[in-house]
């Protein structure tokens, strides 16, 4: 284990095992039968909300129409957060700065942007 915990490490360690999907039924009621039902549980997953859901999840909720929203939208890169986007696309930060709409559809994204949207069972994880 000193592979796992050691001391340089910056976060807490990942450990797990992988299982052959035919015998995964068969583990988790390993599992239940050792350690009981309530000690043997699927972990939690979050989804969170990326600039470009955001900005069109605020723009309904602001009643900003939707072809404006999906214009903005459309101009964030993929994988790219609000912030980095407005300060590296030049056609987002102009539209920004001479648009009140588009400023205000764009701060509000900005507070949605990261927030869980939704919640579900982990594909795989188990504890």
């Amino acid at each position: 284990f000193e592979r796992f915990l050691n001391p340089e490490r910056i976060q807490m360690p990942d450990i797990d095992i992988d299982l052959a999907d035919l015998r995964r039924d068969e583990v988790l009621g390993y599992l239940r039968e050792k350690y009981g039902k309530k000690q043997v549980a699927h972990i939690i997953t979050f989804g969170t909300m990326a600039a470009r859901a955001a900005i069109r999840d605020a723009g309904r909720a602001l009643g900003v129409s939707y072809g404006f929203c999906d214009q903005i939208a459309k101009l964030i890169p993929f994988g790219m957060n609000l912030k980095d986007s407005l300060s590296t696309v030049d056609e987002l930060r102009n539209l920004y700065t001479i648009n009140e709409e588009a400023q205000r559809l764009l701060d509000a994204a900005k507070k949605l942007e990261g927030v869980a949207r939704h919640v579900s069972v982990h594909a795989c994880g188990v504890v």
